[in-house]
């Protein structure tokens, strides 16, 4: 069951297709290091996984346990990514 209401997801998809639009900005118009352009999408791209999470998926209803798993898990996957592709 959803708690959250039409209103709030409305809200957060509007905010995954800011999100998603400029990431794409950044990525077609930056001119700096390719290793920011990249942090810059992949930390765009776990925002928008933490927002899926939360309003779509119901994670505030879920036990700590979970939440904590998947905060981690968000956190340790976008380091990894950025991490090598800062270190190739």
């Amino acid at each position: 069951m959803l708690t959250s209401s039409l209103k709030t997801l409305r809200r957060a998809w509007i905010a995954l297709a800011v999100i998603t639009l400029l990431s794409f900005a950044v990525a077609e118009k930056f001119s700096g290091p390719a290793a920011l352009e990249t942090a810059v999408v992949v930390a765009a791209g776990a925002v928008k996984g933490r927002i899926i999470l939360v309003q779509f998926m119901g994670a505030r209803m879920f036990p700590a346990a979970w939440r904590i798993f998947f905060a981690t898990w968000l956190l340790v996957n976008t380091a990894v990514i950025i991490g090598f592709f800062t270190l190739s």
